[in-house]
């Protein structure tokens, strides 16, 4: 009880007895009592009211956990009454426990936070012997009263201190914790951190052992440091043929690992400080061994080299280091990259022990990429933890993950995958990675992707548009001049037909008679067109498929400024056929090429091998699609397969002339008529390319 709580106890109580003593005088009748009478019966009177008010007291202990933020006691007072006065201020979140003697009867405890008193919160009990009144108090934006429970014990008040000398930190803290101690404050002998109580062991106390303390008396513990972390770092050399054992590693006589032959070994433990013994066994014959005794004193490292003999084992350059460097390592996301650049990625950060699936099959690395990782990204590892990456070969990945995707589509799926892309106009080779940023979200939706290949450190998307484009009139134009006019424009599905059925080659010796879509409407961009052409060769002139006309036997193509020279002016650079055979155009093999802003593009057909390989060069794109020649010649139409899984499709080659080798006409498949113009180039050069490309069968 407080002391204003007594005072004011102690004058009722005066007032009371004033009162009684003053009424019995009155009551007495002034002739018919002595004085000495009178003094006999005030003296009972005044014994009789001391005795009636005499009203037993009992402990009563306050045991109240606080968590209230202490920028809260600065701007708010917070305070407990008992029976409508004021009991205890709050100034500090310390745990509050108080002891005091209180009188018998029936109680009322209310909380007041800023003398507004909490409403749904008073309590009231009776007091009929010693207790504990337990609550918590918390602060969420308001205060939050637990519910009260009162114990018949005191015992809290005061607890036989426990001697925690020599205990680990953990066990000394579970002791007290046991105790109901509740306010213990740890610190290191040495100013450095704890962070793991297992390892440390306490020096000393500030409280007596034996002591009766309160449970929220402030109980300080010194700590010294006994065990230490010690990290094995060892590497093992491989041995191809004899002594391929693994060797099994014991540490004070229990056996903590076996290092598979060949392999890295890290493995971090807790030692107690003082001498310890390594033995490094041969697991199928513990008769070979080899041992190292280390003294620590702190953290540390075990460095060294293990070498593995049929009789011995070598330890070499093992040295303890007083330090344990960095040996963790946060993993970061290498799915979308090429493998060999997430093998270099993740051996850079640190990480050893590194594998790739499918095993046995990636034979090039950089042709794979990567599509998941055992360990995610963000989680922190130890340097040797096994890390696995699964790939998917670069073709494969880029058809199943980015073909005919819209550009917001292929935006998300390079995000999701972790890819940087670069987007391209497909029908005119041209990067438009400007012109995307600036179309409306409607618009993208209207470009997928048609191609898609690696180029150095970006996957280069490039997009055919789909949107409405207005048909242009194309009747009586040349057939060279009207797929010029479509591609400009943005058409990607347009095909040509002959009047008489015949194959077309040179698109300047055709012209428009028909189109399928007439002029000035609406069509799909990417919808196919077909343009049906007549031959616009008058009957006196040379057959386009004879003769070369002689305005071109010296020149080359305006689209192909850059292009070698004829074979008539420069050699037979171009194929390993003599002039005796290289006009035939079914033997032996010719090499042919197409200059783009960007790159160049190369086809080698071998006719030995009955094969045409298909590549590009500046770019970054180390694959090569090879075909298979099934049937004709170049001077007719040589017929090409190709593979893409359990897809396939025919490709056209021939001669632009007849007999005239250094011009190649190539039609990609028969859906689509656009040709492409190759011409001849250095067949030593191209195949020096060609060999550092992987080649691509199926």
């Amino acid at each position: 009880m407080t002391s204003k709580l007594i005072k004011r106890v102690k004058s009722l109580l005066f007032v009371y007895l004033i009162s009684i003593t003053i009424c019995a005088c009155a009551s007495v009748p002034e002739n018919n009592i002595t004085s000495e009478g009178a003094s006999e019966e005030n003296t009972i009177a005044e014994e009789s009211v001391v005795e009636a008010t005499a009203i037993p007291t009992h402990k009563l202990y306050f045991d109240v956990s606080v968590n209230i933020p202490e920028d809260i006691y600065s701007e708010h007072d917070i305070k407990i009454f008992l029976d409508g006065n004021e009991y205890h201020s709050f100034t500090t979140s310390e745990y509050y426990t108080e002891l005091s003697d209180v009188e018998e009867g029936t109680h009322s405890l209310s909380f007041f936070y800023d003398d507004n008193q909490l409403s749904g919160n008073e309590y009231s009990f009776d007091l009929t012997k010693e207790s504990s009144i337990c609550f918590s108090i918390d602060y969420q934006e308001d205060l939050i009263i637990s519910p009260i429970e009162i114990k018949d014990t005191i015992a809290d008040s005061a607890i036989s201190y426990p001697d925690v000398v020599g205990l680990s930190l953990i066990d000394a803290l579970n002791k007290l914790d046991s105790l109901h101690f509740v306010n213990i404050i740890y610190n290191s002998n040495n100013d450095s951190n704890i962070l793991d109580t297992s390892d440390w062991e306490i020096e000393s106390q500030n409280i007596k052992p034996g002591d009766l303390i309160d449970k929220a008396a402030r109980i300080e513990l010194t700590c010294k440091k006994v065990f230490h972390q010690l990290y094995f770092d060892l590497s093992f050399d491989q041995n191809l043929f004899l002594a391929t054992y693994d060797i099994d590693v014991y540490l004070d006589g229990n056996m903590i690992d076996t290092i598979p032959h060949g392999k890295s070994f890290t493995y971090l433990t807790k030692v107690k400080e003082g001498n310890h013994e390594v033995i490094f066994y041969k697991n199928t014959n513990h008769d070979v061994k080899s041992s190292k005794n280390l003294n620590i004193s702190t953290d540390s490292t075990l460095i060294g080299r293990l070498h593995s003999n049929n009789n011995d084992i070598e330890l070499n350059d093992f040295i303890v280091k007083d330090t344990i460097d960095n040996t963790s390592f946060e993993i970061v996301n290498v799915t979308g990259m090429p493998l060999d650049k997430a093998l270099s990625t993740l051996g850079s950060i640190g990480f050893i022990n590194l594998s790739e699936e499918p095993s046995g099959e990636i034979w090039s690395r950089s042709n794979w990429v990567v599509i998941s990782q055992s360990v995610n990204a963000g989680e922190v590892k130890d340097k040797n933890t096994p890390i696995t990456l699964s790939c998917m070969k670069k073709t494969d990945y880029l058809s199943k993950y980015y073909l005919k995707l819209t550009i917001p589509d292929a935006i998300n799926r390079s995000e999701e995958m972790n890819n940087t892309i670069r987007f391209v106009d497909y029908l005119q080779n041209a990067y438009m990675d400007n012109k995307v940023s600036n179309m409306s979200s409607v618009e993208q939706q209207k470009w997928i992707v048609k191609q898609a290949s690696y180029e150095d450190e970006f996957i280069k998307l490039s997009f055919i548009y789909t949107g409405n484009i207005e048909m242009p009139d194309l009747i009586s134009k040349n057939l060279d001049v009207a797929f010029k006019t479509m591609t400009d424009k943005g058409f990607s599905s347009v095909e040509a037909i002959a009047d008489d059925g015949s194959i077309i080659w040179d698109n300047s010796k055709w012209k428009v008679i028909k189109q399928s879509i007439e002029a000035g409407s609406p069509v799909n961009a990417n919808g196919k067109i077909t343009l049906t052409v007549t031959s616009n060769v008058t009957s006196t002139s040379t057959s386009s498929s004879d003769n070369k006309p002689k305005s071109e036997d010296k020149t080359t193509s305006t689209n192909n400024s850059s292009a070698e020279k004829s074979s008539d002016d420069k050699g037979l650079f171009y194929t390993t056929n003599d002039k005796s055979t290289y006009k035939n155009g079914n033997s032996g093999v010719y090499a042919y090429r197409r200059n783009g802003k960007n790159y160049d593009l190369y086809i080698i057909i071998d006719f030995d091998e009955g094969a045409v390989y298909d590549f590009m060069d500046g770019n970054g794109d180390i694959t090569c699609t090879k075909g298979y020649i099934k049937s004709g010649d170049l001077n007719s139409v040589l017929i090409v397969t190709y593979y893409d899984g359990a897809d396939s499709w025919e490709s056209g080659y021939c001669f632009a002339w007849k007999n005239q080798p250094d011009h190649l006409k190539y039609q990609i498949d028969a859906s689509d008529s656009t040709q492409f113009d190759y011409y001849a180039t250095s067949l030593k050069s191209a195949l020096k390319i060609k060999d550092t490309k992987t080649i691509i069968t199926d």
